[in-house]
């Protein structure tokens, strides 16, 4: 996974939501793989499939033209360093520099709020009927509780 800067190096935040599978599949959406997005709100993604090699091309295009983008080269460049090497990874890594350039993420530590928070996914209701549960008998905080140990 690569993380996009600018030219004055600062990261840039994305929040475009788009998946490019292997030049046959295009999805462009809203929706965000967690429990709240895909039970709870109105999502709209639309995916496009190449059935043919027109179709291939075009999804190939879109892909080196966000990756030339985020690194601030034409698209032909890129196309043809990833046709050249076999591979987007090698490609980028042979293109990316300073400034403008995607840079590979890198996984932080977790504060003790942010554990907490996946931990406990307080934040990812399983359906709408989790949104409005009154915190007392669960809610939102429902894994929190609980359940008393049987005794034998």
């Amino acid at each position: 996974m690569y993380y996009p800067f600018t030219a004055g190096g600062e990261p840039i935040y994305v929040h475009a939501k788009v998946l490019i599978i292997d030049d046959a599949s295009l999805r462009i959406g809203s929706a965000n793989m967690n429990n709240r997005s895909l039970g709870l709100d109105s999502e709209c993604d639309l995916v496009v499939e190449a059935h043919g090699e027109a179709e291939a091309t075009t999804i190939r295009a879109i892909r080196d033209g966000l990756i030339a983008e985020h690194l601030g080269l034409p698209r032909e460049q890129v196309a043809n360093e990833i046709d050249e090497r076999g591979s987007i990874i090698e490609a980028i890594e042979c293109l990316r520099g300073k400034g403008k350039t995607l840079r590979p993420f890198e996984i932080t530590d977790l504060t003790e709020v942010e554990k907490w928070l996946a931990d406990n996914e307080v934040l990812d209701p399983e359906g709408p009927s989790g949104m409005f549960e009154p915190t007392s008998g669960g809610g939102l905080l429902r894994r929190l509780r609980r359940t008393p140990a049987v005794k034998h």
